[in-house]
């Protein structure tokens, strides 16, 4: 399990110092050292994990420990819970009751027995139910086991965020560049499991008023785990441009190299996956390498990726997937998947040479202008306005 905890670390000459609050356990826990020299963090590391993996056992404690289904995204309305129920008592766990619940609608119970041994886990399949169009939240716990109270609260219950596609007019051509005007919009998605999630910050940013960013920064985090952030199920049948295209910075911090980014296509509603872009450590950074928390300070920090889809057809997902390596901050910035017949972005020199993308267009306030030359030269746009 990813640990879920919010913690700050401090000192000065003689002392170091930590705080942490647990969220699932409403815990504080302050540790101080008066000594800086000496491996502290081990010292804690050992004192925490006292804490978190050897509080007494209570004879009857249950808990949902993971959630295989629902997550992320569903193009079709009927849908099958799957979870993972962990025995935490000392005595066998012969029976318990498993709730679930859509958003704040009536929880629905389920009477598992069986037997589980102290921390054995079992998969249970839950009765299906109809997912309504849109974005939704699954909520799972339990009660009562072995008929009786649970000996701790705070183990019992897991939840996951989805989106169900069905009856919604598929979006063709996007644009986003992270400024500010809800994060994640409509028919966006994020790991439902992941602690630290992909966010907007208003401190970075290609161009626009902000960016999205993955965290990597913060030693909290367990080491190969992974974010996703998933766009809406778009549908590229009527494209007359099919460039997808994105802006990244990162910077490692030095001696920390396991971060990485993976963009992968799906037509199948998320069952596979064609990868378009991998990198990670080094190869993946866009800037020198810092030694503090990375945030880009001018665009020459960025990169441009740009592929085509070319080769996919009908309703696709795109998704980047940082795993966590405890570097430092990604961020990316203006995702652009092409635009529908009759609005194309794209155009061409006056020589036809060098293709010149702009966007987003339609323009409100701003646009990006976007072109390679394989040497550096004078360039000279002039933009006309259809109306």
């Amino acid at each position: 399990e990813e640990a879920e905890y919010y913690h700050h670390t401090g000192g000065m000459l003689g002392y170091i110092s930590i705080t942490l609050y647990d969220i699932r356990r409403e815990a504080i826990i302050i540790i101080l050292f008066n000594d800086r020299e000496s491996n502290a963090g081990y010292k804690w590391s050992q004192l925490l994990s006292v804490f978190f993996n050897e509080y007494p056992d209570r004879a009857n404690d249950a808990g949902i420990v993971n959630i295989i289904s629902p997550w992320e995204r569903y193009c079709e309305s009927s849908i099958t819970p799957v979870v993972v129920l962990r025995n935490f008592g000392s005595d066998p766990l012969t029976s318990v009751t498993i709730n679930y619940q859509i958003d704040s609608g009536d929880a629905v119970q389920y009477q598992w027995s069986g037997t589980l041994g102290t921390d054995d886990t079992t998969l249970v399949v839950l009765p299906s139910f109809i997912g309504p169009e849109g974005s939704h939240s699954f909520t799972c716990y339990t009660t009562l086991p072995n008929g009786d109270p649970e000996g701790y609260n705070f183990n019992d219950t897991l939840f996951s965020n989805f989106y169900v596609n069905i009856a919604t007019p598929l979006q063709s051509g996007l644009f986003e560049g992270f400024d500010g005007d809800g994060f994640p919009k409509e028919g966006w998605t994020t790991n439902s499991t992941a602690f630290q999630q992909w966010n907007e910050t208003y401190l970075a940013r290609f161009s626009g008023s902000g960016s999205a960013v993955k965290n990597n920064s913060d030693m909290s985090g367990i080491l190969g785990s992974y974010a996703d952030l998933q766009l809406p199920l778009l549908n590229i049948s009527n494209l007359h441009n099919t460039e997808f295209s994105f802006d990244y910075a990162y910077a490692p911090f030095p001696g920390y190299y396991e971060d990485s980014l993976q963009v992968a296509v799906s037509e199948d509603c998320g069952e596979t996956w064609q990868t378009l872009f991998y990198s990670g450590g080094l190869s993946l950074r866009t800037t020198s390498m810092v030694y503090q928390v990375f945030f880009p300070q001018s665009v020459d920090d960025w990169e441009h990726l740009s592929f085509s889809l070319s080769e996919f057809e009908g309703d696709v997902l795109i998704r980047f997937r940082v795993h966590y390596g405890g570097s430092n901050n990604l961020f990316v910035d203006n995702i652009l998947v092409g635009s529908p017949a009759g609005m194309d972005e794209s155009t061409y020199n006056v020589r036809g040479e060098i293709p010149i993308f702009i966007y987003p267009n339609p323009i409100t306030t701003s646009t990006t202008l976007s072109y390679t030359l394989d040497k550096p030269e004078d360039v000279h746009f002039t933009i006309y306005n259809v109306q």
